[in-house]
């Protein structure tokens, strides 16, 4: 399954007119599947909603409704949301979600999740260290590097000793 990589996907809105177009753009390149299931969904509540491109935002997600139509505050839009999110935390990388980021609640993508890093560690299902030197010898899983600059960098460590990255923040 294809992960996505950490950062902003639509930020300063809590449209459904904005959010949609933009969670569905991402989907339909994560998961081109389950993004023509969440357009059937759709279908099945409003079959005059579904086009090859929605002309206002230029997505071509396969809803096409002009701004103030009704659907964006409907019922079925909202489900639309909280589905896509869904799909959208399918493809988080480890350790990581997707939705607003705690800072902004108008900026949402894909963010680490400190709480699962922190339990991650607590639980001794992964460690924390300040450089690589420090990974214990013989330990094989998840690593978090958190430097001197409290940059982070989330990976694991396999069975040959070596660290493979899978993200990192500065």
């Amino acid at each position: 399954m294809e992960k996505a990589t950490l950062g902003t996907v639509i930020h300063g809105t809590l449209r459904s007119q904005d959010l949609i177009p933009a969670f569905m753009e991402t989907i339909k390149i994560l998961d081109p599947d389950r993004h023509l299931s969440l357009i059937r969904s759709v279908a099945c509540d409003d079959p005059d909603l579904i086009g090859t491109v929605c002309h206002r935002s230029g997505y071509a997600i396969g809803i096409d409704a002009c701004d103030d139509h009704p659907w964006w505050n409907s019922e079925s839009a909202s489900y639309l949301i909280g589905d896509s999110v869904d799909v959208l935390n399918d493809h988080a990388p480890a350790f990581c979600y997707f939705g607003a980021h705690e800072g902004d609640g108008s900026d949402f993508g894909f963010w680490p999740c400190m709480d699962s890093i922190e339990m991650a560690v607590v639980d001794r299902e992964a460690v924390q260290v300040s450089d690589l030197a420090e990974i214990p010898q013989g330990w094989i899983g998840d690593t978090f590097i958190v430097n001197d600059h409290g940059n982070l960098t989330c990976g694991h460590v396999d069975q040959a000793g070596k660290f493979h990255s899978e993200w990192a923040i500065v």
